[in-house]
């Protein structure tokens, strides 16, 4: 028989990554569980009773629960509070029983009935608003946005392509999965400055620039110099490290340890369109941001040209970043 090696510092990363959620996830999980199991009291069972039944009865038990479940007070809850409840479920069903209430096919049912109840409340929703400065700043110093890893490197790419480069109406699931490694590209302007900008290709195609085209206007995303998080390098280091037989541009983290000399960080498959469609739902969940955000509002927290002076990105002393004639004004306190 064969078996792999693995160094202490991996072993170490798996059970503090793994074995151990962040701080903010686990009191997501916490209290997720807590108003299930107070729930499933009222039905006349446990959730240890609940981990014993069938799926079909798992989901049963969902629809009705989405549909009832009220804060202590009797209020029914925010969306972004029912969103936060199920991806606790989520997290703590597929850690104790292995399997997923959001995309396993036998939860199916419950899953349109929690989608039903969000657009019930559809008019509450923010889909359009912009992130606080104190959450942008909460983001970006996040270890979901590290780029020592693939899935942090992704995150951080992700979000800058989508504050810098991206119209509202490009980021649909579809939109997002299509993406290619040739529809971006890096420029170098007159003053010797680089820049990364889509291509031709997929501005002819594309939606991305329709504004920009009508006024004429590029979008650029700059080299930020001194800068530890500046856009370009962590787009020039995610390019460097894609996998070089697909041409996708999001594709799937690599869940093996990888180096930082490892060529590749990403497999030959591409993220799924639920993933990238749901992602800023996800990092506002992980980061532990005051509320859900979606990945429209990175747009429009760019295109709103939000002038922040508090602490912002860690070690950037005052550079500016600009989408068209918007600027975004990022202080170090």
């Amino acid at each position: 028989m064969h078996f792999a090696t693995t160094s202490n510092q991996h072993i170490q990363h798996l059970l503090e990554q793994d074995l151990h959620p962040s701080l903010n996830t686990q009191r997501i999980i916490d209290h997720a569980i807590a108003v299930f199991s107070a729930y499933a009291r009222t039905r006349n069972t446990s959730l240890a009773q609940i981990h014993q039944m069938p799926q079909t009865e798992v989901n049963t038990l969902l629809q009705r629960f989405y549909a009832e479940v009220r804060k202590k007070d009797g209020s029914p809850y925010t969306r972004s509070g029912l969103v936060a409840v199920r991806y606790g479920l989520q997290k703590h069903f597929r850690n104790t029983c292995g399997y997923d209430i959001m995309s396993n096919p036998e939860f199916r049912t419950s899953g349109e009935v929690f989608s039903a109840i969000l657009k019930q409340d559809a008019g509450a929703v923010q889909h359009r608003q912009p992130l606080s400065a104190s959450d942008f700043n909460k983001l970006y110093s996040s270890s979901h946005l590290s780029t020592s890893n693939p899935t942090g490197l992704q995150n951080k790419v992700f979000v800058d392509i989508m504050l810098y480069l991206y119209n509202c109406s490009d980021t649909s699931r579809c939109g997002l999965r299509a993406m290619k490694k040739v529809d971006f590209r890096i420029v170098t302007d007159t003053a010797g400055r680089r820049y990364v900008t889509v291509s031709k290709r997929y501005a002819r195609s594309s939606t991305a620039t329709a504004n920009s085209r009508s006024s004429g206007r590029e979008l650029r995303m700059h080299w930020q110099p001194g800068n530890p998080q500046c856009p370009v390098a962590s787009f020039e280091k995610y390019v460097g490290k894609l996998h070089a037989g697909l041409d996708i541009f999001w594709q799937k983290p690599r869940t093996r340890e990888v180096r930082e000399e490892d060529k590749c960080w990403y497999e030959a498959h591409p993220l799924g369109k639920n993933m990238l469609g749901s992602k800023m739902k996800t990092l506002s969940l992980e980061a532990g941001l005051s509320q859900v955000y979606t990945n429209h509002c990175i747009y429009f927290t760019s295109k709103n040209g939000c002038d922040w002076t508090k602490k912002s990105l860690a070690g950037n002393s005052g550079s500016q970043t600009r989408r068209n004639d918007v600027f975004v004004v990022l202080h170090a306190e």
